[in-house]
């Protein structure tokens, strides 16, 4: 049974803004995709989020190329705003919460290619989806561009955790050191061996992001008072009185 409580996470959006989503004639993987941009900008109080197409594929169980051709329905219709300034797989989405600027009436009525891939039979006949190249299918599938969060242990898979996690993510890209699938899997597992330690994840990658590491590391105890004092004893105790 599902233990849903508000304590573990919760995602804050405005009534007017959800409602202007629901009323829209939208394509279930249109609205899906919408809801996953949500989660992972509203649901981490930021306004835009990095997303890869094999990110939001695993997010909403949309096979990558469909999630190519939804989502660049969705940036024409003005509802999401693609903040990033190279084409990479990897786009900066936000939501575009002027609901009134978004371009639907040229697509309600099933005109959307998008659409179309769910649509009737009919307008099947009278209209067909747009092809996407094995170049760009392959380009969107590449999974080193996402945050890596399907590898992510049971043990780190909380909210807090994953916007740690995330948050390293960023930094490395930021350090012009971006991780590789297999270095996340070394470094989670890191991370996992630390935790049964007793050492928080997030305090780890905390220490690494504030000292400027490329790595994680455990955390670095200071020595308590008593030991220092204990050790200053221990080497002035047999030096001369007149020292």
């Amino acid at each position: 049974m599902a233990d849903v409580q508000k304590e573990n996470g919760y995602t804050s959006i405005a009534n007017e803004l959800l409602e202007a989503i629901t009323r829209s004639k939208l394509t279930l993987r249109e609205t899906k995709i919408i809801l996953c941009v949500v989660r992972y900008t509203y649901g981490f109080q930021r306004k835009v989020g990095k997303f890869s197409a094999r990110f939001l594929s695993e997010a909403t169980g949309i096979k990558p190329n469909h999630i190519f051709t939804a989502s660049r329905d969705l940036i024409k219709k003005n509802i999401l705003i693609n903040k990033s300034k190279t084409e990479k797989t990897t786009r900066i989405y936000s939501l575009n919460k002027d609901y009134d600027s978004w371009k639907l009436d040229k697509y309600q009525n099933g005109i959307s290619p998008e659409t179309v891939l769910l649509s009737s039979p009919e307008t099947v006949l009278k209209s067909s989806p747009v092809k996407v190249t094995k170049k760009e299918r392959k380009k969107t599938e590449t999974k080193e561009d996402s945050y890596f969060f399907d590898s992510l242990p049971n043990k780190l898979n909380n909210n807090q955790d994953k916007e740690a996690w995330q948050r390293w993510i960023d930094y490395r890209a930021e350090r012009k050191k971006g991780i590789t699938l297999s270095t996340a899997k070394l470094q989670l597992g890191k991370l996992v061996e630390y935790q049964a330690k007793g050492m928080s994840a997030i305090e780890i990658i905390n220490q690494s992001i504030e000292k400027g590491w490329l790595g994680l590391f455990p955390i670095k105890q200071d020595k308590p008072k008593e030991q220092i004092t204990s050790s200053l004893r221990l080497l002035t105790k047999d030096e001369p009185a007149w020292l």
